[in-house]
C-alpha cells in the first residue's frame, strides 16, 4: 500500500507536517487552523547554526515570544542564539554578530591571564571594557598578561595571583622591582641581602635616598669601623662621644705628644742637685713647665719613677732644659730599668730590658733647650720603670745643666692608626705638619695645634690610652665651666687655672705666690730690699728675709726700730719699747710721759722726761 507524503508548508516538516523544520523552532509547533496557519518561526542564530530546539522554559521566560535554542553554534560562538563568543574568544567590535569571523581567539598568556588566557569578550565603553583585552591575574600585567607587575616575580600557572611579591625593602631597593625569575632585588649602593634589607658592613642609613652611607668611624676614637645600621652610631672608646666617636666627652681630653711628662724637681736626687724655682711674669709666655728646673752638676743625676705607661710599644725619650745649657756635655747617661728588677720575657718588649736595665750615652750641646735621644726604648703597659739620668762629664766653665723635665713620647709607628695603607697616609700628614716636633719645646701657654694634628693626635691618643683621659681638674684651683662641669682643653688637657695657679690640673701656686685657695694664689709681694728674692712659703707666704727686714714680706724693721729699709732704734727716752714703723713716733709712752719721743711730762706732772 502506498502512503501519500504531505507537501508541508509554513516551515513544517515530517510525514504529516507534524513538526517544525530544524531551524524553525522559535515557537511551539501547532496544527494549522482555518484562517490561522500557526507558521513555524525561524530561530535567530545569527548565521552560526543550522538547527535549533524549542525550549519551554526559554519560551516562558521571553513572555512567549521566543523559545528557540540554537544547536551546535559554529564560528566560535555560543548562547541560545549563538549571540556570544565562546570562552577564550572575543567579539570583534568592527564586525556584525552574523559575520563568520566575528569571534576571534584571545591572544593572552595562559599562565598569567585568568581562566588560562581569558580576555574581555565584548566592547563596552560605559564599563571601560575593551574587546580582546587580556584579563590578568592580580599580580600580573602586560598586554598578554605575560609578565609580573613591579614588585612581583615567578609567574606560575598554579598561583591564583600569578606572581609572588618580591618583598624587597623599599628603602634599600632601586625602584620596587626584582628579577622576574629569581626574585633577586636590585639594591642601592652599599646595600646587600636578598631583599636589599641591610647595609654593607661599615655602612649605615638604609633609608637614605641614595643607599647606605659610610660609617666613617674615627680610626682611633672607635673600636672599629662598624656602626649601628639605623643611627650610624660607632662604638666609642671610653670618654669619647659623637656619632663618629670623634670628640671627647666634656671633662676628658686627648693627649698630645708630651703628655707623659715627669718634672725633674719631683725626681729622686742622685748626689747634689738644687731646685731652681722660676717666677712666671703675669701674662707672658714661659718656656719651662711646673715650678722650675733642677740644677745638675757634673757627677750628679736624678731618677724618675714611671708608673703610668699606657701602651706597650716603643717610646722616645726627650729631655728639656731651662735655662739653656751653657756648656757642652759630652757624656749624659740614660738608664731604663724595670722597678721590680725583672727582665721582660714575653710580650712586645720581650728580652729587650735586662735586669740591669737598658743604658745608652748621649751628648747635650751648648744652648740646647731640648734633647731628643736617638734611640727608643720598648715599654710595657702596667709595668713600672726607673729612668735614671746621670750627668757624667762636661766641657766648659759652666759646670751645670738645668733639667726641666723628661718626656716619654710614644712612637707613632707602634700605633695601629699609622699602620697599613691608610695609616701610611696619616703618618705622612703627621710628619708633614710637624705634629710631634711642635710639642717638643715647653711652652706655656701651649701654641695653637694645627687642625690636621688635632685630628691625628686625637685618634692616636684614643688608641694609646684606650679612650679619652679624665681632666681631673682641681676643683679649688680650676675655674668651673658651664653647667658646673670642670673641663679642660680638649687637646692636651690643660685645665683653666685661677690667678697664679699652675699645672695641667691647676693644683699648685706658681713660684712667687702662696695661699692656694678658692681665689687662686696671692702674690708673695716680698720687698726685695728686705728679702733674698720674691719667693715665699707656699702656705704662710713668709718671704726669705735678709738682715734688713722682718715680717711676712720682709718690709718691716725689728721691734724697737723704724724707717725701713734704713732701720734705726726708736728714740723714746726709755719710756716706750716701740714706735711707729714709718714715722718713728713712740707708742704707749710710760712713766707719765708724752710727746712724739716721750720727751714731755703729761699734763699735771712735772720733771725732765729726757733724763
Amino acid at each position: 500500500m502506498v502512503h501519500r507524503i504531505c507537501n508541508c508548508t509554513h516551515n513544517t516538516n515530517g510525514v504529516n507536517c507534524e513538526k517544525c523544520k530544524d531551524l524553525y523552532n522559535d515557537r511551539p509547533w501547532r496544527p494549522a487552523e482555518q484562517g490561522k496557519p500557526n507558521e513555524c518561526k525561524k530561530c535567530e542564530c545569527n548565521g552560526h547554526a543550522d538547527k535549533c530546539n524549542f525550549d519551554r522554559a526559554v519560551w516562558e521566560a521571553s513572555g512567549q515570544t521566543s523559545g528557540g535554542v540554537c544547536i551546535d553554534c559554529q564560528h566560535n560562538t555560543i548562547g541560545t542564539k549563538c549571540e556570544k563568543c565562546k570562552p577564550l574568544h572575543y567579539q570583534d567590535p568592527n564586525l556584525l554578530i552574523s559575520d563568520p569571523n566575528v569571534c576571534k581567539p584571545c591572544d593572552c598568556d595562559p599562565v598569567g591571564a585568568v581562566g588560562r588566557g581569558e580576555c574581555q569578550m565584548e566592547e563596552d565603553p560605559v564599563r571601560n571594557l575593551r574587546a580582546g583585552e587580556c584579563i590578568c591575574k592580580e599580580n600580573v600585567n602586560g598586554v598578554r598578561c605575560d609578565r609580573c607587575k613591579d614588585g612581583f616575580f615567578n609567574l606560575q600557572q598554579d598561583n591564583l595571583q600569578g606572581c609572588e611579591a618580591c618583598g624587597c625593602d623599599v628603602h634599600g631597593t632601586v625602584g620596587r622591582s626584582c628579577d622576574a625569575i629569581t626574585g633577586k632585588c636590585s639594591c642601592k649602593r652599599f646595600v646587600e641581602g636578598e631583599k636589599c634589607d641591610k647595609c654593607f658592613d661599615g655602612y649605615w642609613g638604609l633609608a637614605s635616598s641614595t643607599g647606605c652611607k659610610p660609617c666613617d668611624c674615627d680610626p682611633g676614637g672607635s673600636y672599629d669601623n662598624f656602626c649601628d645600621a639605623v643611627t650610624g652610631q660607632c662604638r666609642c672608646r671610653p670618654g669619647i662621644e659623637g656619632r663618629k666617636c670623634d670628640r671627647v666627652i666634656p671633662g676628658y681630653y686627648y693627649a698630645l705628644s708630651d703628655n707623659l711628662k715627669y718634672e725633674a724637681e719631683d725626681a729622686r736626687e742622685i748626689g747634689r742637685t738644687t731646685t731652681n724655682l722660676l717666677e712666671r711674669p703675669q701674662g707672658t709666655k714661659v718656656v719651662w713647665t711646673d715650678v722650675g728646673s733642677q740644677n745638675m752638676s757634673e757627677g750628679n743625676g736624678v731618677e724618675f719613677v714611671v708608673t703610668n705607661v699606657p701602651f706597650t710599644g716603643n717610646y722616645k725619650i726627650l729631655m728639656r732644659f731651662y735655662p739653656k745649657t751653657l756648656s757642652f756635655w759630652e757624656e749624659v747617661k740614660v738608664t731604663v730599668s724595670r722597678a721590680d728588677g725583672q727582665r721582660t720575657v714575653n710580650g712586645a718588649c720581650g728580652n729587650v730590658l735586662s735586669s740591669n736595665g737598658y743604658s745608652f750615652i748621649t751628648t747635650v750641646r751648648v744652648y740646647e733647650q731640648t734633647k731628643l735621644l736617638d734611640e727608643m726604648v720598648c715599654l710595657e703597659k702596667n709595668v713600672h720603670y726607673y729612668v735614671r739620668v746621670d750627668f757624667n762629664r762636661n766641657q766648659g766653665r759652666e759646670n751645670h745643666a738645668n733639667l726641666d723635665s723628661l718626656v716619654l713620647i710614644p712612637d707613632v709607628n707602634s700605633v695601629s692608626i699609622f699602620q697599613g695603607d691608610r695609616g701610611s697616609s696619616r703618618l705622612t700628614d703627621f710628619t708633614r705638619f710637624r705634629c710631634e716636633e711642635s710639642n717638643l719645646p715647653a711652652n706655656v701657654p701651649r701654641p695653637e695645634v694645627h687642625p690636621v694634628c688635632r685630628k691625628l693626635h686625637f685618634s692616636g691618643s684614643a688608641v694609646i690610652y684606650d679612650g679619652a683621659i679624665l681632666c681631673e681638674c682641681d676643683q679649688v684651683g680650676s675655674i668651673q665651666g658651664v653647667g658646673g662641669v670642670y673641663t679642660c682643653d680638649d687637646a692636651g688637657g690643660q685645665c683653666p687655672c685661677k690667678p697664679n695657679v699652675i699645672g695641667r690640673r691647676c693644683r699648685k701656686c706658681a713660684p712667687g705666690t702662696y695661699k692656694f685657695g678658692p681665689n687662686g694664689c696671692s702674690p708673695c709681694a716680698c720687698d726685695l730690699r728686705g728679702s733674698h728674692d720674691n719667693l715665699c712659703d707656699v702656705v704662710t707666704g713668709q718671704c726669705k728675709c735678709n738682715d734688713l727686714g722682718i715680717g711676712r714680706q720682709c718690709n718691716e724693721c725689728p721691734v724697737g726700730e723704724w724707717g725701713f729699709p734704713r732701720c734705726r732704734p726708736c728714740e723714746c727716752n726709755g719710756h716706750a719699747s716701740r714706735c711707729d714703723a714709718v714715722t718713728g713716733v713712740c707708742i704707749d709712752c710710760a712713766h707719765n710721759t708724752a710727746g712724739d719721743h716721750c720727751e714731755l711730762c703729761m699734763a699735771g706732772y712735772f720733771g725732765d722726761a729726757t733724763k
